[in-house]
């Protein structure tokens, strides 16, 4: 990908992910200086319950849901992406729909990680599922920070979830 469709997707990603966030963080969270940044139990839950949701409904019914700031697989900064596990195509996110449709493939980090592929090596490893770490904003300081991600591959797409320890 050309260093200036990587750069647009990232602004994109970035500019539209703390506008994104804040209708989803219920009324009674915590201020933005003491934000919920979720844990690696709560992370590991949200994936799996996105797993069975999407055995359960479907792909259409289950990327949409995924996809609702408002809906029940956003838990304050923890949220649900789904990436194509060969492309990177993103077919669902909790924090930003504007990404949907978009390949992924080439997005990095602060320090150069390529997030999308190391999700993939991931999904593609003879487990299917663990962690990987990279620095992300933080939706709410927009500081860049260390997150883990957990993913989990089902079928031919990576569910995804990660948190800010």
């Amino acid at each position: 990908m050309a260093t200036g469709r990587r750069s647009a997707l990232r602004r994109l990603m970035l500019a539209a992910a703390p506008s994104a966030l804040a209708p989803a963080v219920p009324l009674s969270a915590a201020p933005a200086t003491t934000a919920d940044n979720g844990t690696a139990e709560r992370t590991l839950a949200l994936v799996r319950r996105a797993v069975a949701h999407l055995q359960q409904v479907g792909p259409q019914r289950a990327f949409a849901d995924f996809s609702d700031p408002r809906g029940a697989f956003v838990d304050g900064t923890l949220y649900i992406a789904v990436n194509d596990a060969v492309s990177g195509v993103n077919l669902a996110h909790g924090l930003t729909p504007k990404v949907v449709g978009n390949s992924l493939l080439e997005l990095q980090d602060s320090d150069g990680v390529f997030v999308i592929k190391k999700l993939i090596a991931v999904g593609n490893s003879p487990n299917h599922r663990g962690w990987i770490e990279y620095k992300w904003p933080h939706p709410l300081s927009h500081q860049w920070q260390r997150k883990r991600a957990y993913t989990e591959r089902v079928g031919g797409v990576l569910i995804t979830s990660g948190y800010f320890p």
